[in-house]
């Protein structure tokens, strides 16, 4: 599946690259906590795309979305938010 593609290419940007991670965080952390005019768009953009690796990795789904869709078919729905979060934070970040 394509989707299981881009999850492992999320995977290897998360534990294998944790680099770009870091630098994320701590560009999201000085750009929040900076007394320097900063724009707006790196402190919502780094921390929606955070966000997206983060349910792309793990999935959050209520027991109610399990319950009615399935197991796979939820975590599916999970990763393609994830997905569309990223792609989100993206435009923000460098639009």
């Amino acid at each position: 599946m394509h989707l299981d593609k881009f999850v492992l290419f999320s995977l290897y940007l998360f534990l294998m690259n944790e680099v770009i991670f870091i630098r994320l965080h701590l560009l999201l952390f000085t750009s929040a906590l900076s007394l320097l005019p900063f724009q707006k768009n790196i402190t919502t953009g780094c921390g929606m795309l955070c966000l997206g690796m983060t349910l792309i990795l793990f999935p959050f789904c209520t027991p109610e979305t399990y319950q009615k869709l399935g197991y796979l078919k939820s975590t599916q729905i999970g990763r393609i938010l994830g997905f569309l979060i990223e792609l989100y934070a993206l435009f923000i970040l460098f639009y």
